[in-house]
């Protein structure tokens, strides 16, 4: 970023511009605040069909997000969900089937505090997110994770129950249609380019 800060609108062609130049980037995640819902739609009209536009803050935790309206005016074509102590099993995964019907990929997320147990991985693979998001193999939380998902590849090619997914699916994401204008609007504008005419 420059150490800059960026309006909204320069914040738009700063993604498009590093995606230009990094094409292999399938995914970014929360490139904006969920409050700049206008210039967040339109970078996903003009990235969404090069890579996912993920929501992760943007969304409330899963046990609220059951209770959230989707709207044409917010979309994303990804959402990050984490099991921690203030969600449930449950929650997880009722999340991601109502956010899946909005087509939506699952980022499967570790939650702070980490520890060496891989429930994680087993989760993911069950409920066939298309992301698990770990980290970088630094530690041995998150190695135990990666070893994890190693044993579960190989015994599932031993069972010959072993599928990959397939290519990445990036839906074109478009801005809902401005309103139409209210009766007597249109004729207000009209008055108005008159006016500017006559004054020219």
């Amino acid at each position: 970023m420059g150490g800059q800060q960026k309006v909204p609108e320069d914040l738009v062609e700063f993604w498009v511009e590093l995606l230009g130049r990094y094409p292999s980037v399938v995914a970014i995640i929360d490139p904006m605040r969920k409050q700049e819902k206008e210039h967040w739609m339109r970078l996903c009209d003009r990235v969404s069909d090069k890579c996912y536009v993920i929501g992760n803050h943007t969304y409330p935790r899963p046990g609220l997000l059951l209770e959230e309206e989707l709207t044409e005016e917010f979309k994303t074509s990804g959402t990050v969900l984490k099991l921690d102590q203030i969600n449930t099993i449950t929650d997880i995964l009722e999340s991601a089937k109502k956010m899946e019907d909005a087509e939506n990929q699952i980022v499967l997320t570790t939650c702070y505090g980490e520890t060496t147990d891989t429930f994680l991985a087993d989760m993911a693979v069950g409920m066939n997110a298309r992301f698990l998001k770990i980290g970088a193999p630094v530690r041995g939380e998150r190695i135990a994770l990666f070893n994890r998902l190693i044993q579960i590849e190989n015994q599932l090619k031993l069972e010959g129950r072993l599928a990959f997914h397939g290519e990445n699916v990036l839906p074109h994401i478009v801005p809902p249609p401005l309103p139409e204008p209210e009766e007597g609007e249109e004729a207000q504008e009209e008055e108005k380019k008159e006016e500017k005419g006559k004054k020219k």
